[in-house]
């Protein structure tokens, strides 16, 4: 899986571990919906199916740098759901 540990290895790490939670998974599947179709597309093929960028560029017809920032923005977005999702969580929890 090389070129996602420059954009997040906590995802990479959660992503390669084979027996994640059944939250932790729902959780993740959560965070994957509040991407675009593209975006989406491309965490299936560099993560679930373990493509390398070369196969990606390819299927999706984009450059090498292209598939490298759409993968890097895709797993931003997840991280900026996931911390939306807790500042809520956390400001709710303080409410009561």
């Amino acid at each position: 899986m090389q070129g996602i540990s420059d954009c997040s290895p906590v995802i990479q790490e959660l992503l390669e571990e084979k027996k994640l939670s059944f939250s932790i998974k729902k959780l993740l599947n959560r965070l994957f919906d509040s991407l675009s179709r593209t975006q989406k597309r491309m965490i299936q093929f560099r993560f679930y199916k373990q493509m390398e960028y070369a196969e990606t560029c390819e299927i999706l017809d984009l450059s090498y740098q292209s598939a490298r920032t759409l993968t890097c923005r895709a797993i931003s977005r997840m991280w900026e759901a996931y911390q939306k999702k807790h500042f809520v969580a956390e400001i709710n929890k303080n409410s009561e």
